[in-house]
Order: structure tokens, then C-alpha cells, then sequence
């Protein structure tokens, strides 16, 4: 079974994979959810440690 574009970017976002992450979603195309996941995802601070931010946003809205 081969993964869309859209489900290998949600995995790497639950790795904190969030370039990976971000390189998938847009190979996605017009995928509503890539794109809205895409939008979250830019609105991530680079370099945030911890689980309060936008990546931890992101990782609960995926998963």
C-alpha cells in the first residue's frame, strides 16, 4: 500500500518533521487538508522547543 502525499505529511508533522512535513503537503496540490495544514504549518515559529506552540497545534490537529 503506497501513502498519498497528504498522509506522509501528516506523519512527518507527528515526527516533528515539519520541512518533510511541509514538502509533502505541497506535492499534495489541491488537497483541502493539505492546504489547510500547510497554512498551520507557516504559522510555526522555527526552533520552538517545547509542546506549547504552533507545532504542538499542528501535531494535535493531525493526530
Amino acid at each position: 500500500m503506497t501513502l498519498q502525499a497528504y498522509d506522509r505529511g501528516v506523519l512527518a508533522v507527528q515526527r516533528r518533521a515539519f520541512e518533510q512535513a511541509r514538502e509533502q503537503l505541497e506535492l499534495a496540490g489541491p488537497d483541502d487538508r493539505a492546504l489547510l495544514l500547510l497554512g498551520q504549518l507557516a504559522q510555526q515559529r522555527p526552533r520552538r522547543a517545547g509542546r506549547s506552540g504552533a507545532g504542538a497545534r499542528v501535531v494535535r490537529a493531525c493526530g
